[in-house]
């Protein structure tokens, strides 16, 4: 039996042009695909605008004790800022407490507060102010896997870029049990 060839190798004289071929044909769907998304989406109300991403930060990193019953956490992110049309490298750090100083139970819930600094490339440096819930969540499937989890709205209370101080949106944060946390932020503001 002969080992299986790729398409460069069957046919030489087409070399490159089949997966350029590939691409220009996914790319293509994708573009029809985005646009009709943007049509099924658009079919709302006429006050309803679809929203752009105006922002975006994630990171993750390895939680440890804050020393006060929260957690703090620190490593490398990404941040995608629709001013700057690139997403850049940064560090992230997150803090996250719950209201009454110690973090929740298995199956509890509590308001908490986060806040993410991020120190970016290229002058992408900002702070996220939020105010949500944390709670331990308990996996249905596998119950030794308990992670802690924060969701709230957002504020940019502090940034060298101008346009994206006071922006707002959502926070996440998960920690697992291995003390991995991941972190994600967004905002969006309507388009016309």
């Amino acid at each position: 039996m002969n080992p299986p060839t790729t398409e460069d190798q069957r046919h030489p004289e087409t070399q490159g042009r089949a997966r350029s071929r590939t691409t220009r044909h996914l790319r293509a769907l994708a573009a029809v695909t985005a646009v009709g998304m943007a049509a099924v989406i658009g079919t709302g109300t006429p006050a309803a605008a679809t929203p752009a991403q105006a922002l975006f930060v994630g990171g993750g990193g390895i939680a440890a004790d804050d020393g006060s019953g929260g957690i703090v956490v620190e490593g490398p992110g990404l941040v995608n800022e629709k001013h700057l049309r690139t997403v850049l490298d940064a560090t992230v750090r997150a803090t996250m407490s719950a209201a009454d100083g110690t973090l929740p139970g298995i199956g509890e819930c509590e308001p908490a507060s986060a806040t993410v600094v991020v120190d970016g490339e290229r002058d992408a440096d900002l702070t996220l102010s939020s105010t949500g819930t944390v709670c331990r969540v308990q996996n249905a499937y596998f119950p030794s896997y308990v992670s802690l989890d924060y969701d709230g709205p957002h504020e940019v209370t502090d940034a060298k870029r101008p346009q994206i101080r006071g922006m707002a949106g959502t926070l996440s944060v998960s920690v697992s049990p291995g003390g991995f946390t991941s972190l994600y932020a967004d905002s969006f503001v309507p388009t016309t």
